[in-house]
């Protein structure tokens, strides 16, 4: 139970409770153009709808799906390619992937009629997800049906590029009943009968065929858009509809926007990305990626040529869905000290820290999470010690821990009830305490903020700030939808790069929370834009499409100077209407400790002296009754 107080006697005030590639030469995928990448700005993560493009999608599909959208923005799945390198990866580290990526090139019939042999390749896929629990993903580098090259620098084996054949994809899709379709219909049904042996094993495949299409390098790719579609249209009808392989998750990877499948026959969208920089965020590939879809696509690094760094992905809020390091080299030159600490870091999931995804709740919900005690903005003492206790409860699972925050840093966590954590020695100021549960599927919830006021701090209160009377470079003002305050909002509809800047004075140096009110239209999609503060960027925000409602939006703890600060809402990409900025500011009335006439004989200095070590003669049922005698 949670007790929120409003106190008005005499100058005592407590505020109510406040939001507060291939080894033999493959070549780079990346899609994009340079002035593409200046123009696109960071974004932030949205968890696309739990949907499959197939109505029939199977259970553990759905499950898979689920586990994946839910995990999204929070932990970043590692993946490998080829079994040769994932039992290096578990010699060096004594762990494998979460993900074992594969490839069906040697099923391919014009490879077997050449002499390759790819017998029980297949089954051990499907025995290493058994028998560990792991996710596979599988593409298909294609050897062409037939007309392949083979001579000189173009054998059989590369028969999959461009240049390794005179497979016209084009011509053949135009004569449905020439030769060459027949053999297209050939090989499509020769992987439908090695795609439905893991379907017989009930596991889900993420199968990214056809892909780097853009890029050209591919057969598949070679003639232009048109032909790439109509084939990916033929494929997944071929394998949904005539095989009735529903245990695929359809896996597209990005290139120029006019490749597009179509959302009906696309699950996920991926980049394949080889950086000459090892050290490379991927930030500008991974913006990209982001603002395609407008957060309705899961987006994943499908193909890598380096092993992502942690760090760099926290540091620039780079959250892949999963990484996918190409085999031979790209992994076997990293350096095992650093592959053991990406395999170790508590952001990336392994193969032994995977759950049961196949049974995963296709619509699960978070936990709920609170702080009990204290209630908000009561006072103690400088250097008190104080329990500070959080109720947290999931629907659906079991909660894992319950972790505790003063704003930004963390304080300490709790993995069982009474989730609870005693801050000692707390120092004079506003504390802003916040629980966070995560429960065992990785869903987590941060609960409302509680503030704490310690010595002779201020109490926060409510300051509101109108966009019209900030300072715009850009925006416009606007009176498109009623319900704004002030006299009205402004308009975030020109380019990158502009904004609206807001003028906050602060009483004293600190944390203090932000929230931003604004609306999105129906139909637009969800917008990120960047938040500084005093000329630093501090970070992203994703508004979420309200559907032509006006919302709160709550960014997070923001640290103020004493005195004139600035916070600015830097346009990023797409429109979107802002009508003002609160922030939980410290107010100019003191705080005081003063005696209190109560039924019950308790004054405040009582009080505080009970919140230090929650030694008292009450419950928390009879704090509450006792709180019903104090008058607003």
């Amino acid at each position: 139970m949670k007790c929120c107080l409003r106190i008005f006697i005499g100058i005592i005030i407590f505020l109510g409770s406040w939001v507060c590639p291939l080894g033999f030469g493959h070549p780079v995928q990346t899609g994009l153009t340079a002035g593409r990448l200046m123009v696109i700005g960071s974004a932030g993560v949205v968890r696309p709808p739990k949907v499959l493009s197939d109505p029939q999608a199977a259970n553990e599909a759905k499950s898979l799906l689920s586990f994946l959208v839910d995990l999204y923005g929070q932990k970043v799945l590692a993946g490998q390619q080829s079994m040769a390198d994932i039992v290096y990866i578990q010699s060096l580290v004594g762990k494998q992937p979460a993900i074992g990526a594969f490839d069906l090139m040697d099923y391919s019939p014009s490879r077997i009629e050449h002499g390759a042999n790819p017998t029980g390749q297949v089954e051990s896929w499907i025995d290493w997800a058994d028998s560990g629990g792991g996710i596979v993903s599988l593409c298909w580098h294609w050897n062409a049906p037939t007309d392949l090259v083979d001579e000189g620098d173009w054998p059989w084996w590369r028969g999959f590029y461009t240049q390794g054949t005179t497979f016209d994809i084009e011509s053949v899709l135009a004569e449905p009943g020439g030769e060459r379709y027949r053999l297209l219909l050939r090989d499509l049904d020769a992987i439908a009968v090695q795609l439905a042996k893991f379907q017989d094993a009930g596991l889900p495949v993420l199968w990214r065929p056809l892909h780097e299409a853009s890029g050209g390098w591919f057969w598949w790719g070679a003639k232009g858009p048109g032909p790439f579609i109509e084939l990916w249209h033929l494929m997944y009808d071929r394998f949904v509809n005539v095989h009735g392989l529903h245990h695929l998750i359809w896996v597209y990877t990005l290139g120029d926007a006019d490749w597009y499948p179509g959302d009906d026959y696309v699950d996920i969208v991926g980049m394949d990305i080889y950086p000459d920089d090892l050290n490379s965020s991927l930030i500008g590939y991974w913006r990209d990626a982001q603002s395609r879809h407008e957060g309705m696509k899961l987006v994943a690094l499908t193909e890598s040529g380096i092993l992502p760094s942690p760090d760099r992905m926290r540091e620039n809020e780079v959250w892949w869905s999963w990484f996918s390091v190409w085999s031979g080299d790209f992994i076997r030159n990293v350096e095992p000290a650093f592959l053991a600490a990406v395999y170790n870091d508590e952001d990336v999931l392994t193969l032994d820290e995977l759950i049961d995804w196949k049974h995963y709740p296709v619509h699960s919900s978070p936990p709920n999470c609170s702080i009990i005690w204290p209630w908000d903005s009561i006072k103690i003492p400088v250097g008190s010690d104080l329990t500070v206790l959080a109720d947290a409860e999931d629907a659906d699972g079991t909660i894992s821990k319950v972790e505790f925050f003063n704003g930004v840093c963390k304080l300490g966590e709790d993995t069982a009830a009474p989730y609870a954590f005693t801050w000692h020695q707390i120092p004079e100021g506003v504390c802003l305490l916040k629980a966070r549960a995560a429960d065992n599927s990785g869903l987590a919830t941060t609960s409302s903020a509680v503030s704490l006021i310690v010595g002779s701090a201020a109490p926060l209160v409510s300051m509101c700030y109108e966009a019209e009377e900030a300072v715009s470079d850009g925006p416009v003002l606007n009176r498109s939808f009623s319900g704004y305050s002030g006299s009205g909002s402004m308009l975030f509809n020109a380019s990158g790069g502009t904004g609206i800047t807001f003028t906050v004075l602060s009483r004293q140096e600190g944390g203090f929370p932000l929230s931003i009110r604004y609306l999105i239209p129906a139909g637009w999609g969800d917008k990120p834009n960047r938040i500084l503060v005093n000329g630093q960027l501090i970070g992203t925000l994703c508004f979420v499409n309200t559907g032509g409602v006006w919302t709160e939006i709550e960014f997070g703890t923001i640290w103020l100077h004493a005195g004139s600060n600035t916070v600015r809402i830097e346009h990023d990409w797409g429109w979107l209407y802002v009508d003002c900025i609160e922030l939980m500011l410290p107010g100019a009335i003191p705080y005081s400790d003063g005696d209190l006439n109560m039924d019950n004989f308790v004054d405040m200095d009582d009080l505080i002296i009970l919140c230090v070590g929650w030694m008292n003669p009450y419950g928390m049922e009879d704090l509450a009754d006792v709180s019903a005698d104090w008058q607003n």
